[in-house]
């Protein structure tokens, strides 16, 4: 692929993200050839933009492994445009860059480990891994973006969710994602209605999400998956008990349930018949979204974005949140091994590469388009078809 076509990739992935590309007033270009002296010095001659604030991207098409050495020497903010050319250590590079980005939750071992005979470990903090075909987006640091109102992390501080400070930054996928959505009809599904953080499972501050969706997405078909019973009919209670005169956003919640358009569905994210009850259903309605926000166990997300998927409409967005079950807590398991919700996002990066390989042909090469990363929560999507 021409270094054109990795330029108008990353326009578009940029002008999706609403990155500010004045303030890239430093641009390096490494051609396949490029040694790594001569990256070194072109990075140099780029720090004095960057000790004025301005921004450095680079555009990296070498046919080695060189993103980690590149890490050693970028200034911040940054971003680094990785073309893949087809060589399996660059793809591992970024599965590896992955856990680079996971680095709160590694401990110092961990974190060494992932750079034994790569120089060690690097001051530069990468925020954010994206991946397109032929191609991967690594943020260091935090690129400016366009000043504008942002509607969904408005909405969701109205509703309380944790989704936004000071709970979560989710909103750094969310709102570039979902705010062309906001009055568009489509079908949504998120796994959990909160009752886990409720403490008791009384309900009483389940549902925050629901509110969030019910008033964001006011054309939406929302359906809500929760294994409490006894929390969700609490809280069904509650909001079928509000006073007539309330305008509040809760209401809305209310008459979306009333409606019929938002639904809460009883069930484990774990228990396959209520997952072939939902994908049976979707045949009807295919999701354009769907949220794992359930019970942040490695062994409940796997089964459910395997039995989910297949029903996710093309074009459509997958999001998993918690993923720092992947390196502690709960069922975590050691560095690189599989049955982890971040090892199934890495098993995904083949498939947005082959579509330059003799079988691009097959269905798994038309299937992802996209696998952005960021702290604690990926978001996978579909190819419009």
């Amino acid at each position: 692929m021409h270094y054109r076509h990795y330029n108008t990739s990353f326009a578009l992935y940029a002008a999706e993200q609403g990155l500010d590309l004045e303030r890239f007033a430093c641009h390096i270009r490494l051609p396949p050839l490029a040694s790594d002296d001569d990256a070194v010095e072109l990075l140099r001659r780029c720090t004095v933009s960057s000790a004025r604030g301005d921004q450095v991207l680079i555009f990296d098409e070498r046919n080695r492994s060189t993103a980690f050495s590149l890490l050693h020497s970028l200034v911040t903010p940054a971003m680094l445009v990785y073309a893949i050319n087809g060589v399996q250590e660059r793809l591992e590079d970024m599965q590896s860059m992955l856990d680079v980005l996971h680095r709160p939750f590694l401990t110092t071992r961990q974190f060494r480990t992932l750079f034994e005979g790569r120089g060690g470990p690097p001051d530069a903090h990468v925020t954010s891994v994206a991946c397109v075909p032929a191609v991967c987006y690594v943020t260091i640091g935090e690129c400016a973006q366009k000043r504008s109102v942002d509607p969904f992390h408005t909405a969701a501080q109205r509703a309380g969710t944790d989704k936004v400070p000071p709970g979560h930054q989710y909103q750094r996928l969310y709102s570039p994602l979902l705010n062309p959505l906001q009055l568009v009809r489509f079908s949504l599904l998120e796994i959990g209605l909160g009752c886990a953080g409720s403490g008791s499972g009384s309900g009483r501050s389940a549902g925050r999400s629901a509110e969030l969706w019910a008033n964001f997405f006011p054309k939406a078909r929302l359906t809500i998956l929760e294994f409490m019973a006894s929390c969700v009919h609490t809280w069904q209670q509650a909001q079928n008990t509000l006073p007539s005169a309330d305008t509040s956003a809760t209401l809305q919640v209310g008459r979306a349930l009333q409606s019929g358009r938002l639904r809460v569905k009883i069930g484990s994210q774990s228990d396959s018949t209520t997952l072939a009850s939902l994908a049976h259903e979707a045949r009807l309605h295919p999701f354009k979204v769907i949220i794992d926000d359930g019970g942040h166990e490695n062994k409940l997300m796997l089964p459910s974005f395997y039995a989910l998927w297949p029903y996710l409409r093309a074009g459509g967005m997958y999001f998993i949140e918690d993923m720092m079950t992947s390196y502690k807590f709960r069922d975590a398991k050691p560095l690189g091994s599989p049955g982890t919700s971040i090892h199934l996002i890495k098993s995904l990066l083949p498939f947005l590469l082959c579509k330059h390989t003799p079988w691009s042909g097959s269905v798994a090469c038309n299937d992802v388009a996209l696998v952005h990363c960021r702290l604690e929560h990926c978001v996978v999507r579909k190819y419009s078809r």
